[in-house]
């Protein structure tokens, strides 16, 4: 694996527009990422979560539940709709499912997924229809997750949608932030959820793994800290190389989405990583210019700024292209990156903007 492969136009616009495939207002889906299903597997531990980033509590969470119940395969499974999280922090999708089939890859049990829905019963009536109807599902959650699943507050009719999860699938529950079996034992002996109690199995997990979370990660990053032990290698280098979670990874966000509008282009002619650092240099320097800037525009007019701004694209000048920030357009710095990063392969550059 190189650092070019975080780059892969051809990869990310492929997982982008598998979640362009999943309406959240249609039919619940699920869709198998990089994958299809042995038909010898009978057996899918399924980690449904948000991966902002994936961590090693993530990878060692499956692989307990693959020893523990003999599981053919787990399912890293995001979402496009999140129950109690935001959506658009942090890294963007596309980059989750990248990480992912990296790890998915190295692991060789594990494979990724997609789906249209956040709750669990409409998660399971979708992997049943991939999956087939004799193969067994597990949702590997954390004991948080459990009582998230058992409140009604998430449902129109509490009671209709645990049936149908709980015909489809069963959970295993993992210790988590020092909640075990006591306490799991305590939560289903309720009155309310005493019928689901044998369908519900526990987990233990070492004490250092149930307290590691992704939003810990994140504060961490965005203090300066990369935990090294926390994360996968093939995660922490892509923090350090896209400055994910930092002011820097707004650009490749951007970026990329500028670049799928040109999708049949850009996976020929575009070169990610060079526009990648290319914007991240300009920026940089920009920051620096940014007080000469004001000063520069002080006591003139809109009008007057905006013909200097315009004489600066004309002369495709990095520094009065960022110069002011908020007339920043994206058509004309594209078309200037384009120019200096281009790598012809039979096919015009298209106009851009």
């Amino acid at each position: 694996m190189e650092t070019a492969d975080f780059y892969d136009l051809r990869r990310l616009f492929f997982f982008r527009e598998a979640l362009e495939k999943l309406d959240p207002k249609g039919p619940a889906k699920v869709l198998l990422v990089d994958s299809t299903v042995n038909p010898e597997s009978q057996r899918f531990g399924v980690l449904s979560g948000s991966f902002n980033p994936p961590t090693m509590a993530h990878v060692d969470l499956g692989a307990r539940a693959r020893g523990s119940f003999q599981l053919d395969r787990v399912l890293f499974l995001i979402s496009r709709v999140t129950i109690d999280k935001p959506h658009d922090e942090g890294l963007a999708i596309e980059d989750r499912l990248l990480l992912l089939s990296f790890l998915t890859q190295g692991l060789g049990w594990a494979r990724v997924a997609v789906a249209n829905r956040g709750l669990y019963f409409e998660q399971a009536m979708a992997l049943r229809s991939v999956l087939g109807k004799t193969a067994k599902i597990f949702f590997v959650v954390g004991m948080d997750k459990v009582a998230q699943i058992l409140d009604p507050r998430y449902y129109e009719s509490r009671e209709a949608a645990l049936l149908k999860l709980f015909i489809e699938a069963r959970l295993i529950a993992a210790s988590r932030g020092g909640a075990g079996k006591s306490e799991l034992r305590g939560l289903l002996e309720r009155k309310e959820n005493e019928n689901y109690a044998d369908r519900v199995y526990f987990l233990p997990m070492p004490d250092k793994t149930q307290g590691l979370a992704s939003s810990a990660v994140r504060a961490g990053i965005a203090r300066g800290d990369i935990p090294v032990v926390d994360l996968p290698d093939v995660v922490r280098w892509f923090i350090s190389e896209t400055e994910a979670y930092r002011a820097g990874y707004t650009m490749r966000r951007r970026l990329l989405d500028r670049l799928y509008a040109l999708r049949e282009w850009a996976e020929g002619g575009a070169d990610f990583q060079k526009l990648s650092a290319l914007i991240n240099e300009t920026s940089s320097a920009n920051l620096k210019e940014e007080n000469s800037c004001r000063k520069r525009r002080r006591g003139k007019s809109d009008a007057e700024n905006s013909r200097a701004f315009q004489r600066g694209f004309r002369r495709m000048s990095f520094r009065n292209v960022f110069c002011r920030r908020k007339w920043l357009n994206w058509s004309a710095l594209l078309r200037v990156m384009a120019a200096r990063y281009w790598e012809p392969t039979g096919s015009p550059m298209p106009a851009i903007g």
